[in-house]
């Protein structure tokens, strides 16, 4: 009596190239999340000459570990006093956040970070196995 091991043999191949080709999945789904991220934060950025509107970008994903960071950049140097606020420039030094003269933050890029980070396990379950489906994994 003979065993036929060709299912097992696929699911083992299937395995085999899920793990090949999971780095490249992971880093376009990220990409993907980033994406997300910016065209939250957009939106959310105000506007008064548009500059700091228009120069949001996804910089890049880089692995430490068994970590991934995706990194974000505005290099408008006011971007951080518009997201959490600031003493205007001719009362800096006299004025700390909640008194008056304090200009609030925006909070732009918080709110678009939670809206994305609170939506990101659902959108990865069902993309993962959808790449798993594709390769036969599942």
């Amino acid at each position: 009596m003979g065993f036929d091991y060709s299912d097992f043999e696929r699911y083992v191949n299937n395995f085999k190239r899920m793990s090949r080709e999971f780095d490249t999945w992971i880093t376009n789904f990220l990409m993907r999340q980033g994406m997300r991220f910016i065209a939250e934060v957009r939106p959310r950025t105000p506007v008064d000459t548009g500059d700091l509107r228009a120069h949001w970008r996804l910089d890049g994903i880089t692995r430490v570990g068994d970590e991934l960071h995706v990194w974000f950049i505005n290099p408008m140097e006011y971007a951080t006093h518009v997201e959490y606020g600031h003493a205007p420039p001719y009362m800096s030094g006299q004025v700390t956040e909640g008194q008056a003269g304090w200009v609030e933050g925006y909070f732009m890029m918080t709110v678009s970070l939670e809206i994305v980070e609170r939506n990101l396990p659902a959108r990865f379950d069902r993309e993962f196995k959808e790449f798993l489906l594709s390769l036969e994994v599942l």
